[in-house]
């Protein structure tokens, strides 16, 4: 798998932010939308689901886009240079 850093925001990217984007899970009765930041280490992807059905739209999307700027500056740290 090859990892692109520095790689420009992709045209399927909903968010507008590189590392975040929206999703819809549950089941069809049960639609509930977050937005997930992720990120890769060691070719190997995580990612962390932020509700805005318990946070609200906006809060979500931001706590999302904290989290993800935590784990880059945490990867960055340790010599990943993220």
């Amino acid at each position: 798998m090859c990892v692109l850093h520095n790689a420009k925001k992709s045209k399927r990217n909903t968010s507008g932010i590189t590392g975040v984007r929206w999703t819809n899970k549950g089941a069809s009765s049960r639609v509930s939308t977050y937005a997930v930041a992720y990120y890769t280490k060691d070719n190997k992807d995580y990612c962390k689901y932020f509700s805005t059905k318990k946070m609200g739209l906006l809060p979500a999307f931001k706590a999302a886009v904290c989290w993800r700027q935590e784990m880059i500056n945490i990867l960055n740290k340790t010599g990943e240079n993220y």
